[in-house]
């Protein structure tokens, strides 16, 4: 059986908190990943859907090999709506690793830490500080 190997570092960010060149800086290179993981997202499409949907909040996490390279990322939006007449909060996620680091669900824990604050019955300042890093 071979070993998957681990990754090296992770660290989260935000578009929102960028400037327009880091932003562009970091769609370059998410999209860059992005195409040796999946197939068929012009760079536009992915800077839309990714780095600035109509979301009210973005967070990414970014994954790094040992040498430092982007290996994945895991981005998750939420988003405000009326559902039936109340209030919801919807959360919409993509994420990819390149396949040699698969198999340990990696991924997972990010979205896991951005959705736990969104159920039912939290403190409204848990809310407040639901995307800080």
């Amino acid at each position: 059986m071979q070993k998957i190997p681990e990754i090296a570092k992770s660290r989260v960010v935000m578009p929102a908190q960028l400037s327009d060149p880091e932003r562009n800086a970091l769609a370059r290179q998410l999209h860059h990943v992005h195409q040796k993981i999946f197939a068929g997202v012009s760079a536009e499409e992915f800077y839309r859907h990714v780095i600035e949907p109509p979301a009210e909040a973005t967070s990414i996490q970014l994954y790094f090999a040992e040498d430092q390279s982007l290996i994945g990322y895991c981005a998750v939006h939420r988003y405000r709506r009326q559902v039936h007449g109340r209030n919801a909060i919807v959360l919409r996620a993509e994420a990819g690793l390149v396949p040699e680091y698969r198999g340990r669900g990696a991924t997972y824990g990010f979205g896991i830490v951005r959705a736990r604050p969104t159920t039912r019955h939290v403190r409204r300042s848990d809310v407040a500080s639901f995307w800080r890093v």
